[in-house]
């Protein structure tokens, strides 16, 4: 059984890997 605390850390990373690529893509558009 994984700790929540574990799993919160996974979420958060995902979105700031997402929040990532957005942010590149966004960069690329205005270009």
């Amino acid at each position: 059984m994984t700790s929540p605390m574990k799993s919160i850390a996974e979420i958060l990373g995902g979105m700031q890997i997402l929040l990532d690529l957005s942010y590149d893509l966004q960069e690329c558009f205005e270009d």
